[in-house]
């Protein structure tokens, strides 16, 4: 955990001439799965992301280091009770782009995401609730349009208990937003 705050920290404070800016924000599900002897339920919630991430090219072959921050905000519903949950999720992808006509460029990206959980209706993190941290492993892909302009879309599959259960339970997220590069 320490390592990759360094790493984060150093690649957000380092210059670089082609490094880049970018605000994102967006839509986000995020689907709590518990599963046990065959048998699955699950709670989703819908909600939305804003952020901020940092571009660093990587040897001039397509490749950029994109990590950043972003909050989350997840309404759940569950037995008729409502309740939102607010997160810190810091994502560090891998991007490849190509070009794939004038002024339109596609990437694909994959790497982890570090989300801790900040608060929320009804204390979610305290007596056996939610756990606050998570580490999640996501896949991305979106197209830049003139240079400034990117629609997104990613997966995040969790790694951790996402509640202090004796069943395997996992929370799993969706995002589709945009973002702009300055």
């Amino acid at each position: 955990m320490k390592r990759f705050i360094i790493i984060a920290a150093l690649l957000f404070i380092g210059y670089s001439a082609s490094a880049q800016f970018k605000v994102n924000a967006g839509y986000l599900n995020s689907k709590v799965t518990a599963k046990e002897s065959g048998i699955s339920a699950s709670v989703s919630g819908n909600g939305f992301f804003a952020g901020v991430l940092y571009e660093v090219p990587v040897g001039g072959i397509g490749l950029k280091i994109e990590p950043g921050l972003n909050f989350d905000y997840i309404k759940f519903k569950a037995a008729g009770e409502s309740s939102a949950v607010y997160y810190l999720r810091a994502p560090l992808h891998l991007n490849y782009s190509f070009e794939i006509a004038d002024m339109a460029t596609l990437f694909l990206g994959a790497g982890p995401s570090v989300i801790f959980g900040v608060g929320g209706d009804d204390e979610p993190f305290e007596d056996g609730g939610m756990k606050r941290f998570d580490l999640q492993l996501g896949a991305l892909a979106g197209v830049r349009i003139a240079e400034h302009f990117e629609i997104r879309a990613g997966y995040d599959w969790g790694l951790l208990k996402a509640e202090d259960l004796d069943i395997k339970n996992h929370r799993n997220a969706v995002t589709v937003g945009v973002a702009y590069t300055f």
